[in-house]
């Protein structure tokens, strides 16, 4: 996957590349308890289940968007999920350009639509993601692992609405 500045951000070229295993603890914010959750993320793509996608400013990750290419596979899609970007580097049009590289690797390996889970709150996101041609399909609860911080795990729900992009 080629490395090339798509904007530039407080002056900086921004680059999105795939997640290294030293970007375990830049990928931590705010004093963050989940490494547990994001090491197996980055164990998923080293067996090549997942791509984790980071923005970076000077090789510091500002951001981060799951590509599992597995979920939907059988359907010829891609699922998107975990896309964050940092407070400070929001409303910069990261998240679209994450968004987008993620949609042009996908139709690169022959996928033909992307989909995208959004909580039912998350009336920002939902937004960025129909202005770029996310349409809303149907909704689901998705359950995941989160880490404890005083150690241990539990099972977290979050009441979602799901997209989906032909691409």
């Amino acid at each position: 996957m080629r490395e090339e500045p798509l904007l530039v951000v407080d002056g900086k070229a921004l680059q999105i590349r795939p997640a290294r295993q030293d970007d375990l603890d830049r990928l931590l914010w705010h004093g963050e308890h989940l490494r547990a959750n994001r090491q197996a993320k980055l164990d998923l793509q080293e067996r090549g289940e997942v791509i984790l996608l980071v923005p970076t400013l000077n090789d510091e990750p500002i951001g981060h968007l799951a590509m599992d290419w597995v979920r939907l596979q059988e359907e010829g899609g891609v699922y998107l999920y975990w896309l964050e970007v940092r407070p400070q580097f929001r409303r910069k049009g990261i998240a679209t350009a994450v968004i987008k590289r993620a949609e042009q690797l996908a139709a690169e390996q022959g996928r033909s639509f992307s989909e995208i889970a959004v909580g039912k709150t998350n009336d920002e996101a939902r937004l960025i993601y129909e202005r770029i041609g996310y349409t809303l399909i149907d909704e689901r609860e998705d359950r995941w692992i989160a880490d404890l911080p005083q150690g241990g795990q539990v099972e977290v729900a979050d009441d979602n609405w799901v997209l989906r992009k032909t691409l």
